[in-house]
């Protein structure tokens, strides 16, 4: 549960770094956004905004979880988090959202776009690492 919840958390961080690119011009639209407008492109614009934002949180409080779940807590940390971001990045742009909506294989879109998912991928792994051992801190401590 920990891991659920670290990863809903570092969410927050990560959809920063989309909205910064987008603001900075290196991504025309956040990744969740364009990926559920993708596959349902008749969804109007206030209900693909809150299924997109429900559905990231979603998906990155699952990955929190099997993070969490599937490492010893011993190795919970930013070191193992940013490698587990990586993981998800490498699952996720090069297999999953090409599989299913029609974003591009990272090695195949702009670097501009790929690089911004690939930062905040990173960023969500770390922030997840380090949620998830301050939480296992403060149960050893009780």
């Amino acid at each position: 549960m920990a891991g659920f919840v670290a990863g809903a958390l570092a969410i927050v961080p990560m959809t920063g770094v989309f909205w910064a690119s987008r603001g900075a011009g290196y991504i025309d639209e956040v990744p969740p956004h364009k990926a559920i407008r993708s596959v349902a492109p008749a969804l109007p614009e206030p209900q693909l905004t809150l299924t997109s934002a429900v559905a990231h949180l979603l998906v990155g409080a699952g990955a929190g979880a099997v993070y969490g779940a599937g490492l010893p807590p011993r190795f919970h940390g930013t070191g193992t988090g940013i490698l587990f971001g990586l993981l998800v990045w490498v699952v996720g742009y090069e297999a999953v959202m090409p599989a299913a909506t029609d974003i591009r294989p990272a090695h195949r879109d702009s670097r501009p776009r790929a690089a911004t998912i690939l930062v905040a991928h990173i960023v969500y792994g770390a922030a997840l690492g380090i949620v998830t051992a301050r939480t296992g801190e403060r149960r050893a401590k009780r």
